[in-house]
């Protein structure tokens, strides 16, 4: 399994998911969180990037 940048905590979202799921994931993220600080900490904690959220044509 692969960490995130912090080895301690392992990655939740495995790179295997398709990026459509990702993106997704991202999007869903980001709509929730409180102010963008809290949206980079979730993201972080998944194991996901802000430009995964992204659609191939962005």
């Amino acid at each position: 399994m692969a960490l995130t940048k912090n080895p301690a905590r392992p990655q939740l979202v495995l790179d295997g998911n398709p990026p459509e799921q990702r993106r997704r994931a991202v999007r869903t993220v980001a709509s929730l969180s409180d102010d963008p600080r809290h949206c980079a900490e979730l993201l972080d904690m998944l194991g996901l990037r802000a430009d995964d959220g992204l659609a191939p044509e962005e």
